[in-house]
């Protein structure tokens, strides 16, 4: 469950309201100035070569959804997931 706090903010979550509001319990209506944000669905992706980077909710038919943006990896990043792979081939 995805959340946004009276506040606006985001991401927050089921035990972050409990926290707020211990006598809240799931399936009860949010307490007031609570929104609950859709799931969304992330981006498919080459993770070879990209990354995705949550972005505000945004209105999708009526419903706060999570938004998603997809960018390429940096070359520091390709390095270091070689790097990784590397070490990872290395020890075997």
């Amino acid at each position: 469950m995805y959340l946004i706090d009276p506040n606006g903010n985001y991401p927050m979550h089921a035990g972050d309201l409990v926290a707020a509001h211990p006598d809240w319990t799931e399936g009860s209506a949010l307490p007031e100035g609570w929104q609950e944000v859709a799931p969304g669905k992330t981006p498919d992706i080459d993770h070879t070569t990209q990354a995705w980077t949550e972005l505000a909710p945004a209105l999708v038919k009526g419903k706060l959804t999570r938004q998603f943006q997809v960018r390429d990896l940096t070359t520091k990043e390709l390095e270091q997931r070689a790097a990784a792979v590397a070490s990872l081939t290395n020890d075997n």
